[in-house]
């Protein structure tokens, strides 16, 4: 699935709280270009400020196992991830600075 989104959870809360990245959160989602990784909802839920907000939560999680649109890191995942955050120490970018990551899978 080239060209998908997995959006970190600031995005997710600054979007929901604020709408901020509004534009780009609504196309990807639109287009079903968008992953909702499991380390993401449980960090979500973590945030959750009330039964409301956990009910919300539960219906995005829900839907988006439906349109296949969860997925949960495997073991190669994280050890990826690690490699390419310390090969990035080398340049301006750090885990912080990429609130989305992209993949082509």
């Amino acid at each position: 699935m080239p060209g998908v989104f997995l959006f970190d959870t600031s995005v997710y809360i600054a979007y929901i709280r604020r709408k901020e990245y509004s534009d780009l959160v609504d196309r990807a989602t639109d287009s079903g270009r968008v992953v909702l990784s499991s380390v993401v909802a449980m960090e979500l839920y973590a945030g959750a400020r009330s039964v409301t907000e956990k009910r919300l939560l539960d219906q995005f999680v829900e839907n988006m196992k439906i349109l296949s649109a969860y997925d949960t890191p495997r073991e190669d995942d994280w050890a990826r991830a690690v490699y390419w955050w310390s090969d990035s120490r080398d340049s301006a970018a750090t885990p912080r600075s990429g609130i989305i990551s992209g993949t082509s899978s």
